[in-house]
């Protein structure tokens, strides 16, 4: 049996929601995910992102069709991303 959720963490060493850094970090997690989805024959619905700060900094996003590519998981990412940062 498959598991339901599939983890990527990315920690960063100050606080950074825009700027290259943030963008870099994220996309470098969105393909890991995708890779790990791919290898479990896996695709996703939704992404949620959690921020420092636990529930409170967490936000979820839902997939019009299900999708392990990694383009989809990015336009999700920069979605959350720019919903956070903009409060």
């Amino acid at each position: 049996m498959r598991p339901a959720v599939a983890t990527v963490r990315c920690a960063f060493p100050r606080h950074a929601l825009d700027g290259a850094e943030a963008r870099a970090r994220s996309s470098r997690s969105v393909v890991r995910l995708g890779l790990l989805l791919r290898r479990r024959g896996q695709v996703t619905r939704a992404l949620t992102l959690q921020f420092a700060g636990g529930r409170s900094g967490e936000r979820t996003y839902r997939l019009a069709e299900l999708s392990a590519h990694d383009d989809d998981l990015r336009l999700l990412v920069d979605q959350l991303t720019a919903c956070i940062a903009a409060g």
